[in-house]
């Protein structure tokens, strides 16, 4: 029977084997990075256990941003605190602005040449028939859709 995401968040949240390890001193100094999100859909930024050693990659923040650059309406507040280390996310737990991983694009196959150069993606040639990957990626052309 599959876990359900709310037991999977609390068991992991509360798991005395983590816990455990990462009060061992040879842990002392390590810094680990979540992605806060799983395959299921569960997102999750911002309230992933950190245990004072792990960061987060920080989704909110490439969405955030790419917004703002695109000129999307009301966003300037959000981008604001995007570059304050997004306290709105990390602060209430205790967490810093290096808890989060700011980026704006990464290891998903969407390239920071994509984002200025498609609004909507082209993911024809892999013959999954542009099914693959994610739809909202708040890219933009600047007018001229390229190849």
């Amino acid at each position: 029977m599959p876990i359900s995401h709310s037991v999977y968040c609390l068991a992991f949240s509360s798991c005395l084997l983590m816990l455990v390890y990462f009060k061992k001193p040879d842990c002392r100094g390590l810094r680990l990075i979540a992605e806060a999100w799983d395959c299921g859909g569960l997102y999750q930024v911002g309230m992933f256990p950190h245990w004072g050693i792990w960061s987060e990659w920080n989704g909110k923040y490439r969405d955030t941003i790419r917004q703002f650059i695109k000129g999307t309406d009301g966003f300037s507040g959000a981008f604001a605190e995007c570059l304050c280390g997004s306290p709105n996310l990390y602060q209430e737990s205790g967490r810093k602005p290096w808890h989060s991983i700011n980026f704006i694009c990464a290891h998903d196959g969407f390239t920071l040449a994509d984002l200025v150069t498609y609004n909507d993606k082209h993911n024809l040639a892999n013959g999954e028939d542009n099914n693959d990957g994610e739809n909202h990626n708040n890219s933009w052309n600047c007018g001229q859709e390229c190849q």
